[in-house]
């Protein structure tokens, strides 16, 4: 696929654009206006975006969202064979109930031949997305032999260009592997895991948004219990989220233990707050989240 790098660039195509579709388009758009910002490598140039929805208030949104976006923003409803034919990198977006009748759609195959398809679907394995694509004949499966069917989940933090995208390691052209980094580049950061690993990191990921955000709204209980607003409480908590984050990140060898070690001193009022969440077993219920989101996907992948 040498129209992704240098000439005159890929075609990209969000089948399904919903919420997350949605952010990533928006990603890729503004990345587009600035320049054609890339985090990975600057010989990735996107030219045009393309964008499918199934019902026509959808597509009604999505133009209004992006009006003043550029013009070279193109919303379909229901066409997805034409577009998908008219891409070089196809984005599957779409409901996970909905992909078997989208893969199997007449034309589909052929318009997917040799393409780069990245699914956002959540719990849909790369195994099944083929199953459905290629049919039960010789002829359709060795059509369909080239094409790169890439798993990838990103987050609600790709509406801030925060997202922590996990894409599931695969087999694939180093120039395929340069469009994914830099499509999920555009929403935050990316992170290629192992396939025996997809299910944990994805629990994760996800309880260190979800669960953090149940804590903190307990925390805000408790704020607002000893006399502050809820609205100065969130804007406290959430800057203190960020300060934690940026420690992780960007601090070299900083853990949690590090943090906990320099802020907790004698008599203080932090070791205080620490014991108290200990008590109530934090760090298990933690952990739990984890274990049990990671069998609550495992089962899924197996079940579909």
């Amino acid at each position: 696929m040498g129209v992704v790098q240098g000439g005159s660039g890929a075609v990209v195509a969000i089948i399904g654009c919903g919420n997350m579709g949605s952010s990533i388009l928006q990603g890729i758009q503004k990345s587009k206006i600035e320049g054609n910002r890339c985090q990975s490598s600057d010989e990735v140039k996107v030219t045009k975006v393309l964008a499918t929805t199934s019902t026509q208030a959808s597509n009604e949104r999505l133009r209004s969202a992006f009006s003043a976006m550029g013009q070279d923003l193109f919303v379909s409803c229901g066409s997805n064979v034409e577009v998908m034919r008219e891409a070089d990198v196809v984005v599957l977006g779409c409901k996970p109930h909905m992909i078997q009748g989208v893969l199997q759609g007449k034309g589909v195959r052929e318009a997917l031949k040799d393409k780069l398809v990245i699914s956002i679907l959540a719990g849909t394995p790369v195994d099944l997305l083929r199953q459905y694509l290629q049919g039960e004949s010789a002829a359709s499966r060795e059509m369909i032999k080239n094409t790169c069917i890439v798993r990838a989940i990103p987050n609600i933090g790709a509406q801030v260009n925060a997202s922590m995208t996990l894409v599931e390691e695969t087999s694939m052209p180093e120039s395929f592997a340069k469009v994914v980094s830099w499509i999920f580049g555009q929403v935050g950061r990316v992170k290629y895991v192992p396939p025996s690993q997809f299910e944990v990191a994805t629990s994760l990921i996800t309880a260190s948004i979800a669960v953090t955000s149940v804590l903190v709204d307990g925390l805000l209980d408790g704020a607002v219990a000893e006399g502050l607003k809820r609205s100065e409480a969130l804007e406290i908590a959430a800057q203190g989220l960020q300060a934690t984050a940026r420690l992780l990140l960007e601090e070299r060898d900083c853990r949690p233990g590090t943090i906990l070690e320099r802020m907790c001193s004698p008599r203080g009022v932090t070791i205080q707050t620490v014991l108290t969440a200990e008590g109530g077993n934090l760090r298990k219920v933690g952990a739990e989240a984890v274990i049990n989101g990671t069998q609550h996907l495992q089962k899924m992948s197996r079940s579909a």
